[in-house]
């Protein structure tokens, strides 16, 4: 403990271990007629490693990258100290999706520390989902979600117990055109859930280990698309066509007594609802006719913006003369006017005292060298405000700099600074960087040896 103290991070707990590693790995393979296996592991010998090394080529940030861009899926964030480990295997058709998994959650400080782990796994779970599609000839149609999964825990308690869980959730939609330009589809839903526990609570009203639950849940939409093509012949477009949908939902969940069931995650407790939400939803898209060298004629279309603008009213907290039964008003945007420009908005408004809850902004310019600038601002109201500032600079075709910043706006205090440079060549590259936080101040050097590895130190 005495050589290990000077090395902990104030959020974790003491490390103890000097042997010290991080196990990941990514794999998707094609296992014929239709199915595929996807295999993420994640496995870090304490909790501090992560935070440790999360910078360099082969730390956190540049293999939470490079699995992002290669798999389309990332890693859990750096700081969790319960990492998810799956196989996954599944197929799909045009209208139906069949997955089975088994997941375990690695809880780093339970092992660690030895001590009671009630994480819970699925071993395993197999899904059956329907998507939204006609029956026969008539006109109703339906959708399907439907799961069998069993749960289990290392370690139990009078509450958190080990078990399965069948669900069973078909959906009969109605749409019809009222008018030529309205369209409103209601919706009928129905769900049955079965559970069976290992062990059940002393004080449960039911002592019965099999539990059932059934629940209805029904609803409306009401909505219409506005569509018009602006002709503009400007530099980046020939066309741009705006899209409007405005949309009014209605949603009604029952509230049933939920209290003695089995708790295994959020499916296992359904809140009701008697909710009304109002959308607005704008997407604007560009079509751009341009020439090869050979003469052909080549039409490119990009998405331009999105931005959306909704806001719910809670019927069941106004008959219950709860207070604010209306919600944030909510805007969600993605901005792409150039293809080195890209800028991305969500902000939550309060309707009661005229403030923003939420405010996150980031957006990325970039250009034909590869320089790049990168900010990003989060807001939390009363809870946290930072700002993230990246700008990378290619000084030559072989030489590269970047310096970051991240401030914590709330506390006035600097989270981060990095500054550093890379010198790329044919068969090998060179890294050198300083990084200073609360806790750390570090000056790394790496080798990279194309095709083989890398080498450094911190």
């Amino acid at each position: 403990t005495t050589a290990t103290q000077d090395y902990r991070f104030t959020s974790t707990v003491q490390r103890t271990n000097s042997d010290r590693f991080w196990l990941r790995m990514k794999h998707d393979q094609d296992l014929g007629n239709g199915f595929t296996a996807r295999l993420d592991i994640d496995f870090a010998s304490d909790e501090d490693y992560l935070q440790e090394f999360k910078s360099g080529f082969t730390g956190y940030d540049a293999t939470s990258n490079y699995f992002e861009k290669e798999f389309g899926r990332s890693l859990d964030e750096y700081d969790d100290t319960t990492r998810k480990n799956r196989l996954n295997i599944s197929k799909s058709w045009a209208a139906y999706a069949f997955t089975a998994e088994a997941v375990w959650y690695d809880n780093i400080t339970a092992r660690r520390q030895d001590t009671e782990d009630t994480t819970l796994q699925t071993l395993p779970g197999i899904q059956f989902d329907a998507a939204k599609q006609k029956i026969q000839n008539s006109g109703f149609y339906y959708s399907l979600d439907s799961a069998y999964q069993s749960f289990y825990r290392q370690d139990t308690t009078l509450s958190l117990v080990s078990g399965q869980r069948a669900d069973l959730y078909p959906k009969v939609y109605l749409p019809v055109k009222l008018g030529r330009y309205v369209n409103f589809e209601p919706f009928l839903g129905v769900r049955q859930t079965l559970w069976y526990a290992d062990s059940i609570a002393d004080d449960s009203k039911n002592s019965d280990h099999f539990q059932t639950r059934q629940m209805f849940d029904v609803g409306a939409q009401l909505s219409t698309k506005l569509t018009r093509v602006f002709d503009v012949n400007t530099g980046f477009a020939d066309k741009i066509q705006h899209e409007m949908v405005p949309k009014l939902t209605y949603g009604f969940i029952p509230d049933i007594d939920q209290e003695d069931l089995p708790l295994f995650d959020a499916s296992d407790s359904i809140d009701p609802e008697n909710l009304i939400t109002w959308s607005l939803t704008n997407n604007f898209f560009s079509r751009k006719e341009r020439q090869t060298a050979r003469g052909e004629k080549i039409v490119d279309y990009r998405s331009l913006a999105y931005i959306k603008v909704y806001q719910s009213y809670d019927i069941k907290k106004e008959r219950n003369n709860q207070s604010e039964p209306f919600s944030d008003i909510t805007m969600e945007t993605e901005f792409n006017p150039h293809k080195f420009l890209s800028l991305d908005m969500d902000v939550s408004w309060s309707p009661y005292d005229n403030q923003f809850n939420t405010i996150d902004i980031g957006n990325q310019l970039t250009d034909n060298r590869g320089d790049m600038l990168t900010t990003a601002y989060r807001y939390e109201r009363d809870t946290s405000e930072s700002l993230y500032s990246k700008i990378d600079v290619c000084l030559t075709d072989e030489l590269f700099a970047y310096y970051s910043l991240e401030k914590n706006l709330y506390s006035g205090k600097t989270i981060e600074t990095r500054a550093g440079f890379r010198l790329k060549k044919p068969c090998w590259t060179f890294s050198l960087y300083f990084s200073e936080s609360q806790d750390d101040q570090s000056v790394t050097f790496l080798i990279n040896l194309h095709g083989i590895g890398e080498f450094g130190t911190k």
